[in-house]
């Protein structure tokens, strides 16, 4: 092995760790209110959204609309959407990706 004739640095990195959990302390008290705002936005989202689903007009409804009703990206619906053991998707050539609740 090729050295070039130098030590390795010592250095304490106890003070940076401490400078760095003090940073994010701050931080994450910064951001609570917008990560609670958040989580409320997405809360309302799907309060929406499943709304919208059990409206008995509809047996299936394509999940941009379910999106839109809701306010949100056709993706965060998805994501809204996907846990769910009681949703069916399904595809339409018309309307692309559709929802509707699971018969049991």
């Amino acid at each position: 092995m090729l050295t070039i004739g130098c030590d390795i640095p010592s250095t304490e990195f106890s003070s940076i760790i401490i400078e760095i959990e003090n940073f994010e302390h701050d931080y994450l008290d910064q951001m609570k209110p917008f990560m609670d705002d958040e989580n409320q936005r997405i809360t309302n989202a799907k309060t929406r959204i499943y709304k919208a689903l059990k409206d008995d007009r509809y047996e299936w409804r394509s999940l941009k609309r379910l999106a839109i009703m809701g306010g949100v990206s056709v993706n965060e619906a998805l994501d809204i959407l996907q846990p769910d053991p009681q949703i069916t998707f399904d595809l339409s050539e018309t309307l692309g990706r559709i929802v509707k609740f699971t018969e049991t």
